[in-house]
Parts: structure tokens; C-alpha cells; sequence
């Protein structure tokens, strides 16, 4: 468990542990930092189990938050670090298919047995470096097995996540769902609409960023969630899993993931009437999903530029592409489609040239100044005349300053 070491808030951890230890509380590290660590993976973050209660959390420590109290849960603040601890619990009755209507303060046995699945419900003993498991995690850990805790049914029943998280573990580990626990995923697949789609978009985000992508997403079209969650028919949704099994989508970045993920439905295609409807596909399933703002507009623009570089656009309009912001975006999508042996047109040859040579846009001879003092007033033409002067400008049909205004007021003339 050596890699635990290596977290930077490890010692903030281990400071909350030692005290509560010293006061005589039971204090372990629990979920999925314990498979992390076991796995030789550095874990995203920490969670202690105690067999003190909340109000003794809050009494020993000075800096506490009450975030989840009513379910054991307190935050404690340890040098700026945000450590969660959780008090031993078993719960009662789930009616909202998300949290119990009760809870019982217990012990560890009764804790791992409310978890979801085995490889996250092990307890570890950072004081003797012992590992607790009272449900045959680390043998389906050793096994690469996913396997529910208990009864896969009332699992997913309690909450209804678990259904999509099962399957986002597959990308993420590359294990295998155990029979009992993958026919049950199949069968209560529908039921993860009743969750909210904030928490399906945040285990799509992390199916998506899994090293073993390729095996969740055969696993997700297997269990029915292409046509669930993302509308797609069963027979499409064979052929957008061949192609996702082709490509390798791990070599393109976040965005370029989403605008795929999102954008392709019966089988990609290379032709502006498909890139069209993908992107209003895109915009619309990523507005469900509740992404951002920023997230949908980075999809949608590498969408749009592959559009715009597929209709062969001027040379103008190649190189301000490969300056944009998501160009490595673009980029990485384009090579991704490169070895898949899709048919390149030679704009986005040009355009992956520039963006791997560096090409900065040059400092444009004609300004909102030149405009305004020619007597040209804000508008559309305004930004006509602007754009138009630097496309021939990148283009070196203009190539002086005085030979880009000279040009402009004969245009304007021509206009009176």
C-alpha cells in the first residue's frame, strides 16, 4: 500500500487517523482508496470509517463541517485538506432509490455490508497495515471481478447509480461484471432514468476518461444503455459500438470524446450533412446530461470545424482553425480518424501541419481603428470589411500595411 504514500493529502489523512486512534476511536481508511491502493494505483481521494460518533468527531476536531450528519458523515479540515469521516453504519428502508430513510450507527461488518460492490467495501488499518474484508472484496479484487455486496437485486434497488457505476468500473479497471450482478444490471437498466441526470452524466464523464474504455463501452451497449441513455436503436447501436471498437478513443482528448460519444449514431461519417445532425445531437444530449456551457460549446466547435475543413474551406479559414483554443482537440480527432484509414481531404492535412508546426496567426494590417476612421460604422459590414482584409491578408494577396489600406479604400469607394 506504498502508493498511498505518494497522495499529496496523505498526510493530512493519516493526522486525522493518529488522533482519532489516540483518542481510543477505531479509525480506517475505507472504499475505494483501499482498492486503489492494493491495485499499486494512486487513489483520487480519502475516506476514514470511525466507531465515533459525529458529535465526538466534532468535539475532538476544531475545524469541522456537518455536511452529511444525519448520515454520519462529517468533513474535517485538516490544514486546508478536506478529509470526509464517516461513523460505522448499517441503513434501513431505501424508498427514493437513492438514500435510506434511516440509519444505525454499528460496526465495520454492517458498514461493508450496505456498500455496493465487493472491491469497495474493504476497510484498511493504516496503524498495523491490516486490510478488513468481511465480503470477499480482495478475492474478487485478485479475480478482476465487479460483484455486488449481497443481493445484486436490492442493491440496485437501494440506489439506482450503482446500475451505471457497475459498468463505469469496467472502463475504469477492466474487469469483468460476475454473472449474477451483470443480469441484474441488464435488467434494472432502464431504471437508471429514474436517477437525475447531474449523477449519470458524472459516471458517463468517468466511463469516458476509463483506461479500458473500449471493454466498458462494450459492456454499456451489452446492458442497453446506448438505447437508454443516449436514444440510439438497438441495431444502431451495434454499429456505433464497431466503430468506437476501432477507433482509438483513449488518443483524443476530453472534448473530442464527448463529440463523439454524444454526436455518432448509426456509423460515422465524413460528409457536412452528418456533421450536421451530429452536431444538434450533441448540443441536445449534452444539455440533458446538465455539461457545462464551456464542455458543449469545446464538442460542438470540433464538430464544426471538422464541417468546415471537410467543405474545403479557404486557406483563411484552415489556418485560423489550427489557432483556435481546441486545436489540439481537433487535431487529436483528426489522427484518431487518420488510422482508422478514413479519406483525409487535403485541408486537414494542411491543418494538422500548422497545428503541429506551431502557426501563429500574424498581427492584422487592418484594425477597428483603420475602419473607424475610413468612416465604416459598427455593424455587419463592419466586421465584413475586418474579416475580409485579414483573410487576404493570411491569404498574401495583401502584404504591407499601407497596401491593405490603400486596397480598402478603394473598396469602400467602390461601395459610395
Amino acid at each position: 500500500m506504498e502508493i498511498l504514500r505518494q497522495h499529496p493529502d496523505y498526510q493530512q489523512v493519516m493526522s486525522v487517523c493518529n488522533v482519532l486512534h489516540a483518542k481510543g476511536f477505531t479509525s480506517w481508511l475505507a472504499g475505494g482508496c483501499v482498492r486503489d491502493g492494493l491495485l499499486g494505483r494512486l487513489p483520487k481521494d480519502f475516506d476514514v470509517v470511525t466507531n465515533a460518533l459525529p458529535e465526538q468527531i466534532e468535539h475532538i476536531f476544531n475545524k469541522t463541517v456537518a455536511v452529511g450528519k444525519q448520515f454520519g458523515i462529517i468533513v474535517v479540515i485538516e490544514k486546508s485538506c478536506q478529509i470526509e469521516v464517516a461513523t460505522f453504519r448499517s441503513d434501513g428502508e431505501y424508498v427514493d432509490g437513492r438514500r435510506p430513510t434511516t440509519i444505525t450507527f454499528s460496526g465495520p461488518k454492517e458498514d461493508a455490508a450496505r456498500r455496493d460492490f465487493t472491491i469497495n467495501a474493504m476497510f484498511l488499518d493504516p496503524q498495523k497495515n491490516e486490510i478488513h474484508d468481511y465480503v470477499g472484496g480482495k478475492s474478487d479484487l485478485q479475480k478482476k471481478i465487479i460483484r455486488t455486496v449481497g443481493e445484486p437485486k436490492k442493491r440496485f434497488e437501494e440506489d439506482r447509480l450503482r446500475i451505471l457505476r457497475g459498468v463505469r468500473f469496467v472502463a475504469d479497471l477492466g474487469f469483468q461484471i460476475d454473472t449474477e450482478t451483470f443480469i441484474e444490471i441488464k435488467k434494472q437498466a432502464p431504471d437508471v432514468l429514474l436517477v437525475s441526470r447531474e449523477r449519470q452524466k458524472d459516471e458517463l464523464v468517468k466511463l469516458l476518461a476509463g483506461s479500458y474504455l473500449k471493454l466498458g463501452l462494450d459492456i454499456f451497449q451489452a446492458t442497453g444503455f446506448f438505447q437508454i441513455l443516449l436514444k440510439i436503436s438497438k441495431s444502431d447501436s451495434q454499429k456505433v459500438l464497431e466503430f468506437f471498437q476501432k477507433i482509438l478513443i483513449q488518443d483524443i482528448t476530453e472534448a473530442g470524446r464527448y463529440a463523439l460519444f454524444f454526436g455518432v449514431d448509426s456509423e460515422f461519417k465524413l460528409e457536412p450533412a452528418y456533421l450536421k445532425n451530429a452536431i444538434t445531437r450533441v448540443e441536445k444530449m449534452m444539455t440533458e446530461f446538465k455539461f457545462s456551457n464551456l464542455e458543449q460549446g469545446l464538442s460542438v466547435s470540433i464538430l464544426k470545424a471538422l464541417k468546415s475543413l471537410q467543405e474545403s474551406p479557404r486557406m483563411a479559414t484552415i489556418l485560423k482553425l489550427s489557432t483556435q483554443p481546441w486545436n489540439q482537440d481537433l487535431y487529436k480527432l483528426i489522427e484518431a480518424l487518420r488510422v482508422i484509414n478514413y479519406e483525409l481531404a487535403d485541408s486537414f492535412k494542411l491543418f494538422c501541419e500548422k497545428v503541429k508546426a506551431g502557426y501563429k496567426l500574424p498581427a492584422r494590417y487592418i484594425t477597428s481603428e483603420d475602419l473607424s476612421r475610413l468612416g465604416v460604422s459598427s455593424g455587419p459590414n463592419f466586421g465584413h470589411w475586418l474579416e475580409t482584409a485579414y483573410d487576404m491578408q493570411i491569404e498574401g494577396q495583401l502584404n504591407s500595411q499601407n497596401e491593405a489600406r490603400e486596397w480598402l479604400k478603394k473598396e469602400l469607394l467602390k461601395q459610395v
